[in-house]
């Protein structure tokens, strides 16, 4: 069995690139490694499988431990997207809040 991995890895990387639209650029070098990872886990599976080392069961649960992995990874890329979320309204708040404190006469901001 031979897994194209060029194939794959542009495949992944359009289909993550795609799905994550904006914030790719920010997180494109973890979700390359981890796509990397994830065919070489697969290519490894399928070797364990077809040699009769594993089977389909166990198969299965290596697969789901990856998708764990890719989950955490997005879960990471949520928590640094709220961050970034309030980094950017804090600096903005924080850019105005002399004037309009100043205006009102009382620390609103």
């Amino acid at each position: 069995m031979k897994f194209d991995k060029k194939a794959m890895r542009a495949n992944m990387r359009t289909a993550t690139r795609t799905a994550l639209g904006e914030q790719w650029s920010e997180v494109r070098e973890y979700f390359e490694a981890e796509n990397r990872k994830l065919i070489e886990t697969l290519k490894m599976i399928a070797l364990l499988h077809t040699s009769g080392k594993i089977d389909d069961l166990t198969a299965k649960s290596l697969l789901e431990g990856q998708v764990l992995v890719r989950e955490s990874l997005l879960l990471a890329v949520e928590g640094m997207t709220l961050i970034m979320v309030e980094t950017t309204l804090n600096a903005a708040l924080d850019s105005i809040r002399k004037a309009v404190n100043t205006a009102l006469k009382f620390p609103l901001l």
